[in-house]
C-alpha cells in the first residue's frame, strides 16, 4: 500500500527537482565571482562601448551603489549666497545637505501654511529638522 497516489508522487518529484535546480543555481552564483558587482561592471562596460564612450574612464568615475543616493544631488550647485527657503522650489531645496523630497515637501507646505519663514531659525519647526541639521544648513540658506 502506497502513501501517495501516482499523480502526487509525480508532483513531489517535480518539486524536488525544482528545489535541486534552484539550489544548484544559487550555490553556483555564490562561488562564481563573475556574478554580482563584476557582472554589473561588464554590463556597464558593454553599455558604454555601444554609446561610444570610453568605458574605463566611466567605470572608474561611476559611483558605487551605496554612493548613488548622495552623489545624485549636485551639492556644488548651491549658490554662494545661499538658497532662499521662501522662494525655492523642491528641486532647489533638495540641493541642500540632508534635504530630500520629503523634507522639501515639508518646507514648502510649512511655507504655504505659515506665510513664509521670518528667519532661518524657523526652519527648525519642520518635523525632522533639529539643531544638528540646522547647523549643516545655516550657511546655505537665507530668508528674504
Amino acid at each position: 500500500m502506497s502513501l501517495f497516489t501516482p499523480q502526487e508522487r509525480r508532483i513531489i518529484y517535480i518539486l524536488i527537482g525544482m528545489i535541486a535546480v534552484g539550489s544548484s543555481i544559487y550555490f553556483y552564483k555564490l562561488r562564481n565571482p563573475f556574478f554580482g558587482p563584476e557582472l554589473d561592471r561588464v554590463i556597464l562596460d558593454m553599455k558604454y562601448r555601444e554609446e561610444g564612450i570610453d568605458s574605463l574612464i566611466r567605470l572608474s568615475t561611476s559611483p558605487s551603489k551605496t554612493e548613488h543616493k548622495t552623489s545624485s544631488k549636485k551639492k556644488d550647485e548651491i549658490p554662494v549666497d545661499g538658497i532662499n527657503i521662501n522662494t525655492a522650489n523642491n528641486e532647489e531645496l533638495m540641493l541642500l545637505p540632508g534635504i530630500g523630497p520629503v523634507y522639501a515637501d515639508r518646507i514648502v507646505k510649512y511655507r504655504k501654511d505659515n506665510g513664509g519663514f521670518k528667519d532661518i531659525g524657523e526652519i527648525k519647526n519642520i518635523k525632522g529638522i533639529g539643531e544638528k541639521r540646522f547647523e549643516e544648513l545655516r550657511d546655505k540658506i537665507k530668508v528674504e
